[in-house]
């Protein structure tokens, strides 16, 4: 089957559906269906003077994406279900080729009750890059996160707060082995919630993180591969707020104790936190922007004291009925404190610290050319800098898209950019 085929394949399911899925008794449906070119310069983005042999630097992927949302509203809920499919073919890399899915329902409440449950249901499966570590290897990788949240009314507008969470990862074989993990535990506190969705809620939580990634360590008898687990206890204090009719904030600051068991034992305290704040000028503009300092695990697999401090800015607007100009720049410092793995490409072991500086800037351009059709054209460029070299790159994305969309006009749609991410 060749890839024009592929993308056919999709742009005909999604148009079917189209058809099909409206007459659903009491639901909302949209969907899309994309297929897009994509041209990358670095595709691993690694040091110009470092690329394995086998690999090409740059190639072309071709791409394909459906997608559908249906929107229910059962007595006093809102209920939103999204389902993802999608395919990339890489011109020269081939092995990377590979299908993925993403299913989230996601809930809240409209009406005040006694008792409310919102949050959402998240099963994804894509391909990752291991661009941290300095590695050319990409892995498929499954994630099921569950984050519900129940709110009980004890007097006027405060409320008891309940936030468990689960997360599962599965890895197929990549780089070495055991790189599955789960993570559990929740948070429980009191909060202020108004009818106008202003909220102030503090919490305390833990939450325990099992076979999460894996360090090299040296027993003396030779060097092993063990699992991390780890176990976080917060404090958190959370802010939502409607400023004015056009601009809204939500913030947080937390204290975070973490103890590390496994052989290394690298425990440590520190306090994270975050400021977002939007404003709509008009229903044709948007712009947002945060800033923070957090505390992260390497691409979802490798965990370490990764501190980061970030900043993002997103801007959007609507030039008459058939143009959208969108624009995002990213900025983030992170630091690997007493990081085994920093020198993972050259397998190195010892404690070592390291530091990052990673920017990116990206524009898009859509344009609809009818009621259900629009053209998207993307271009990024990021680079990070490291106090390593392994971990220096340079890379330029470039995109254009076909997208057809039912149920929403596509000169409204805010496509999938283009960049690696943090």
């Amino acid at each position: 089957m060749t890839r024009l085929q592929i993308l056919a394949g999709f742009l005909a399911g999604v148009a079917l559906s189209a058809v099909a899925l409206p007459v659903v008794a009491h639901a909302e449906v949209t969907g899309a269906a994309t297929a897009a070119l994509r041209y990358d310069d670095n595709v691993f983005a690694l040091p110009s003077d470092d690329l394995p042999a086998g690999l090409e630097r740059s190639d072309t992927v071709y791409s394909g994406n459906a997608e559908i949302d249906a929107t229910f509203h059962p007595p006093g809920y809102k209920v939103d279900l999204l389902a993802e499919v999608n395919y990339e073919a890489y011109g020269r890399n081939t092995a990377y080729n590979n299908a993925g899915y993403a299913f989230q329902l996601t809930a809240g409440p409209t009406s005040e009750r006694l008792l409310t449950v919102s949050g959402s249901l998240t099963a994804r499966r894509a391909l990752s890059s291991f661009a941290s570590l300095g590695l050319p290897v990409r892995n498929v990788q499954t994630l099921i996160d569950a984050a519900p949240e129940l709110a009980v009314k004890v007097a006027g507008e405060f409320v008891v707060v309940v936030d468990p969470v689960y997360t599962r990862s599965s890895n197929t074989a990549g780089l070495f082995d055991a790189y599955n993990y789960e993570r559990y535990g929740g948070a429980v506190g009191i909060g202020w919630h108004t009818p106008l969705g202003n909220r102030i809620d503090l919490t305390f939580g833990e939450r325990h993180t099992k076979g999460l990634g894996n360090r090299f360590i040296d027993l003396g008898e030779g060097v092993v591969n063990q699992p991390t687990n780890l176990r976080d206890r917060s404090i958190e204090l959370k802010l939502r707020y409607q400023i004015t009719p056009i601009t809204s904030i939500n913030a947080s600051a937390s204290y975070v104790w973490r103890r590390d068991s496994t052989v290394l034992a690298h425990n440590f305290s520190a306090p994270f936190g975050q400021v977002g704040v939007k404003f709509a000028p008009s229903d044709h503009a948007l712009i947002s922007a945060n800033v923070g300092w957090r505390l992260e695990s390497v691409d979802q697999l490798f965990v370490d004291s990764v501190r980061t401090n970030y900043a993002n800015v997103t801007a959007t607007v609507q030039v008459g009925e058939r143009w959208r100009l969108s624009s995002r720049f990213d900025y983030s410092h992170r630091k690997f404190e007493a990081d085994s793995l920093a020198l993972v490409n050259s397998y190195s072991l010892g404690l070592i610290d390291r530091a990052d500086h990673f920017c990116r800037a990206e524009a898009a351009v859509t344009y609809g050319l009818s009621s259900h059709f629009a053209v998207v054209a993307n271009y990024s460029h990021e680079f990070r800098n490291s106090s390593y070299h392994f971990a220096n790159y340079r890379e330029n994305i470039a995109q254009i898209s076909l997208i057809y969309s039912f149920g929403a006009h596509p000169e409204q749609l805010t496509n999938a950019m283009t960049g690696r991410g943090l």
